[in-house]
């Protein structure tokens, strides 16, 4: 049979705009998969998705499987002969099920003895057999967040399934899901196509879908909403702002986008612009607009689910929804900038922070300590120390704001503004804005090491908290955000090189809360380690060189520049590099046998004259350490190699594990010490170093 179009579509009712994606690569994956499986070539293969349907279109596919010989086992060759070399029944009878001569059935022995096997034809099977059965597979795979039942099905999906579609060619492929059954009828736009209508074969789908007006091909969908809104902004001699997440947005909304322009008394444009922005942006979906200065213009660009019948009624119907959510938040804003924003410190003490976990007025003096201790530790001056204690202070107010209460994602925004507003410095205002940041993969920084440093103790304090009330996140389960928090953390450190130790700040995390830190260090050097890869993955390191790099937490302001190095010199096998990565690994390797941290070395049990060589070659490193700059990381390297030859001479010599145990502790120590001072760069045995030749 020659190749065909395949076509899948499973209708549903409208899905949640960001389900829609996730639910084609999985449908899309299994059908690759199984059909590779199942030996079918096929050519390119293309998902496509609107609200009401998945489907997957499938070029040049196989009309059927190719022809294949298997062997099957039969009988031990003592069953098949009786005592004159006469074939037995069983014998017979094997061949004849198989459909073979016994002339043709051969001998072959394994470990079980000899057997008879039989050479059967298997004649392919059709591709719309091979798809029937996969096809059931593909349609549930979808991951979807939250699953529903409906009717007296018992299957679970992310909507409604309502209608089946399957189409090799002009056949369609029967399967079933339930007592749904596949057909060729597919369904139009909601409002102004056809209810129900046939689609001959597959090549005709998505033009049939089109005069249906559904513009099934997202991608499609997406450059057409782009074209839509670009050409409306340029026209009212402005740009959209937000464009590509609006776009994002606005994909899995529509079947048939229309764009339309909407406007809205200028008088609001005195509230915060980042009020209005959030507004259109965050509740409506529309695109704001603004002009080439960047100042907002009294108009918005919105993308209906229709053409352009109606227009002027749709677009009245969207202003006057948008002005109701402005004159919300005209009226908050006006109601909050009746009180300082410092003068709502005392309203936080009736607000829960997290059940178990006190008030927000409890954070925030959790806040201002950690704060002192972070300052601290980054050697931070006076003022911004100041700034950094006032930040703590005044961070969480603005939970306390009608705004922030109306629209909860401008908290911190409002904050700042309200903060700058009552003239406190910009400093301060600046941190409160950005305290939340990052929240995704990506996400900007806070801009100053006040705000950095103000958005790892909240991010520390929320992790710490809720990993003490056991809120643990496990497979995608992650109620309170903690992998977020992690995941921000760890980019302040790395990205913004923040010179913090993530586990001495959580241990006294713990302490500000009064928890023990023992119990849940676990859970969180597990997150910690996971998001840590996370990030460093980022940045092109592989994943040995990651697990080298994270050899100390208070270095791992510096792992990605000391990741580089350790690329660089690994790929030029540099031979510095790699004597002392084989004396580092040798020393790392063995220290991990050793009962205590101790790294005070008695010369007076030395027994061999290796010994003292070495001790002496560590002291000379650490002297000439202190002289290196703390990320000259490819010239402490090459310090290291100096003490390669007398490490691989203690190993060449004395039993390092000698049987008495003050010999043994004390060379234990003393390379113990060596490998703390190798740490400063890596943890080199977990390097993949090349095979020395």
């Amino acid at each position: 049979m020659s190749q065909r179009t395949f076509v899948l579509e499973v209708g549903t009712e409208e899905l949640p705009t960001a389900w829609v994606e996730p639910a084609l690569d999985a449908i899309g994956e299994v059908l690759c998969r199984r059909l590779a499986d199942a030996g079918l070539a096929h050519g390119p293969v293309r998902t496509m998705g609107t609200p009401r349907r998945l489907a997957v279109l499938i070029e040049g596919l196989a009309g059927r499987q190719a022809d294949a010989m298997r062997e099957d086992r039969g009988p031990p060759r003592s069953a098949c002969f009786d005592g004159q070399g006469t074939p037995t029944k069983a014998l017979v009878g094997f061949a004849a099920s198989k459909g073979v001569p016994v002339e043709s059935i051969v001998f072959r022995a394994d470990a079980k003895g000899e057997y008879a096997y039989a050479r059967v034809h298997v004649p392919g099977r059709t591709a719309t057999e091979v798809l029937a059965d996969i096809l059931p597979d593909a349609v549930l795979a979808p991951p979807f967040p939250k699953t529903m039942r409906w009717g007296h099905r018992r299957v679970r999906y992310g909507r409604p399934i309502q209608w089946l579609l399957a189409l090799f060619g002009a056949e369609v492929v029967t399967f079933g899901v339930e007592d749904l059954v596949s057909g060729r009828v597919s369904r139009g736009h909601r409002f102004l196509g056809a209810p129900e209508f046939s689609i001959a074969s597959a090549d005709e789908y998505v033009a049939a879908l089109e005069a249906q007006y559904v513009m099934v091909d997202h991608r499609r969908r997406r450059a057409e909403i782009t074209r839509q809104v670009r050409e409306l902004a340029a026209g009212l001699g402005g740009t959209a702002l937000y464009e590509d997440d609006l776009v994002d947005e606005n994909l899995h909304l529509v079947e048939w986008p229309t764009a339309l322009v909407g406007s809205f008394p200028e008088t609001y444009l005195g509230i915060p612009h980042v009020v209005l922005t959030t507004v259109m942006r965050k509740h409506q979906r529309y695109f704001p607009v603004a002009d080439s200065s960047g100042c907002l213009l009294p108009y918005f660009i919105a993308v209906r689910n229709g053409g352009s019948e109606g227009t002027d009624t749709v677009r009245r119907g969207n202003e006057w929804v948008l002005v109701g959510r402005l004159e919300d938040g005209r009226f908050s804003f006006e109601q909050d900038r009746r009180q300082r924003l410092a003068d709502r410190v005392p309203q936080l003490g009736r607000i829960t922070f997290v059940e178990g976990l006190g008030t927000l007025d409890d954070k925030r003096r959790r806040l201002v300590r950690l704060g002192e201790a972070v300052a601290a530790e980054l050697g931070l001056g006076p003022s911004d120390s100041v700034a950094l204690a006032r930040a703590a202070e005044l961070c969480k107010a603005d939970l306390a704001c009608r705004l922030v209460i109306e629209f909860p994602s401008l908290q911190g925004i409002v904050g700042g503004l309200y903060a700058e507003a009552d003239g406190e410095p910009s400093l301060v205002a600046g941190a409160i804005r950005d305290h939340y940041l990052p929240v995704a993969v990506g996400d900007e920084l806070p801009e100053t090491v006040v705000g950095r440093a103000l958005s790892l103790v909240d991010k520390m304090d929320h992790v710490a908290g809720c990993l003490s009330l056991g809120f643990v996140p496990s497979g995608a389960g992650d109620p309170q955000g903690l992998r977020r928090r992690a995941q921000g953390m760890l980019s302040l450190v790395i990205d913004g090189r923040l010179p913090v130790d993530l586990v001495a700040l959580f241990e006294r995390a713990c302490v500000e809360l009064s928890i023990e830190a023992e119990g849940i260090r676990g859970e969180f050097m597990e997150l910690l380690e996971q998001r840590a890869h996370a990030v460093l993955e980022r940045h092109g390191l592989p994943r040995h060189v990651r697990e080298a790099v994270l050899c100390d937490w208070g270095l791992l302001h510096t792992a990605v520049e000391r990741g580089r190095v350790l690329e660089s010199m690994l790929a030029a096998r540099d031979a510095e590099f790699l004597d002392a990565a084989r004396a580092a690994t040798r020393a790392g390797n063995i220290v991990s046998k050793r009962e205590s941290d101790r790294i005070e070395v008695d010369p007076a049990l030395f027994e061999h004259p290796a010994e003292a060589p070495l001790l002496a070659a560590i002291r000379d490193l650490e002297s000439s350490l202190a002289t290196v700059s703390a990320d000259a990381f490819a010239e402490r390297v090459r310090l290291f190699a100096k003490v390669a030859p007398a490490i691989d001479a203690l190993f060449d010599g004395p039993m390092v594990m000698a049987e008495e145990p003050e010999l043994r502790a004390n060379r234990l120590a003393m390379l113990y010490r060596a490998h703390r001072l190798f740490c400063t760069v890596a943890e080199f045995s977990r390097l993949e170093l090349p095979e020395q030749g």
